[in-house]
């Protein structure tokens, strides 16, 4: 299918100028987590770290990208029903980048069609999330993840099912950012956990312990306990040991330096 050459869309009181072109974006599909699909419709769809809203035409490249971003996680298609009056979108390989870090939940609907079935694909092709960037160097908090059979390697665990490695922790990422602000940021809407990068636990005293004590600190003040989120599975290796304050996992932590 051939693209416009017109380097943008656009909408609203434009529209009429770019008829044809609109046609081609109105009904692109967003692939989301399905537990969050009711509150992106009724709040809408954030995306403020790369501030430009990925779509798609192609409902099988779209859901490759999702699961390679998402292994394992239930998703949902939402549909673009239009584009927000001022706000564009630029053509990008098989979908759209949406100029804007939010749009709201009354220019998406629940796309209700059938899903299909990921096409089997050694090199997919993940062009409208651009989720295709090379994994991110090992940080200490990072481990990289062991061969596990599915039942000892979940994706996603509730947060009562997750445990301190540390006794306390900073009230700031390393970045700077305060806690207290990525936690009015979640009880917002304006972020969400897939916004923030992924924990990672590490399976101890048969218990799943995690390195990223503050993340887990900020999601267990925002959300009820049954609330799952993803996680990325780790090894016991000597970086977590080091880490390791609360062998037998800790159900509290004590944030330093106040405001939390």
């Amino acid at each position: 299918q051939s693209h416009s050459p017109t380097p943008h869309l656009t909408s609203g009181l434009a529209a009429a100028a770019w008829t044809p072109a609109m046609a081609t974006i109105d009904g692109a599909v967003i692939v989301v987590p399905a537990e969050l699909k009711d509150t992106i419709l009724r709040d809408g769809y954030r995306c403020t770290r790369r501030r430009r809203i990925p779509c798609s035409r192609d409902k099988n490249a779209a859901l490759l990208a999702y699961q390679r971003f998402y292994p394992g996680r239930q998703h949902a298609f939402l549909t673009v029903v239009t584009l927000p009056p001022g706000i564009i979108a630029d053509v990008h390989k098989d979908g759209y980048k949406i100029n804007t870090s939010h749009l709201p939940g009354r220019y998406i609907s629940l796309d209700r069609s059938i899903s299909p079935a990921p096409r089997p694909t050694t090199t997919p092709n993940f062009g409208a999330f651009g989720f295709a960037a090379p994994a991110p160097a090992l940080a200490p908090a990072q481990f990289a993840p062991p061969r596990r059979t599915p039942d000892s390697n979940p994706t996603q665990l509730s947060l009562v099912e997750i445990f301190y490695t540390q006794d306390s922790c900073a009230n700031h990422f390393q970045d700077g950012m305060l806690l207290s602000a990525t936690k009015r940021e979640l009880e917002s809407g304006h972020k969400t956990p897939a916004d923030i990068e992924t924990i990672t636990v590490v399976k101890h005293n048969n218990r799943w312990l995690t390195v990223d004590n503050r993340r887990v600190c900020v999601y267990k003040r925002v959300y009820p306990g049954d609330y799952r989120i993803p996680v990325r599975i780790g090894t016991e290796d000597h970086r977590f040991l080091a880490k390791l304050k609360q062998p037998l996992g800790g159900t509290s932590i004590f944030v330093r330096g106040g405001g939390f």
